[in-house]
């Protein structure tokens, strides 16, 4: 069985590194209300996302595997969303949108170098 081509190398890179800059505008920045601090940290990310619908041309087991991440991710998020409201977590935006890049991009990384 081959490897999975590599298109979703950028992917998941720009996923973690998403969820790595909320995280840190959000704690640097806690006077600039939350839309503004999660559009800053989405510009390079909506970037991204524009180059890869345009460039990138997945093959099934690709797809297969995206699928599968979003599936795995969402499980994560879901219990992260969960945990930070319930105990009344003071950056609980800024988290759950942390956790559901980060989940991704590490779900990602692990799928696609095993894939």
């Amino acid at each position: 069985m081959n490897k999975v081509r590599g298109n979703y190398i950028w992917w998941w890179a720009a996923n973690l590194a998403t969820g790595i800059l909320i995280t840190i505008l959000g704690w640097l920045l806690p006077d600039i209300e939350s839309p503004f601090v999660l559009g800053i940290a989405l510009i390079p990310f909506g970037v991204f996302k524009f180059w890869y619908k345009r460039g990138l041309k997945p093959d099934e087991r690709e797809r297969q595997l995206l699928n599968k991440v979003y599936a795995e991710s969402g499980l994560v998020l879901l219990i992260a969303a969960w945990f930070f409201s319930a105990n009344y977590f003071p950056f609980g935006v800024y988290s759950i949108f942390s956790v559901a890049f980060v989940s991704r991009g590490g779900y990602g990384l692990y799928y696609f170098l095993r894939g």
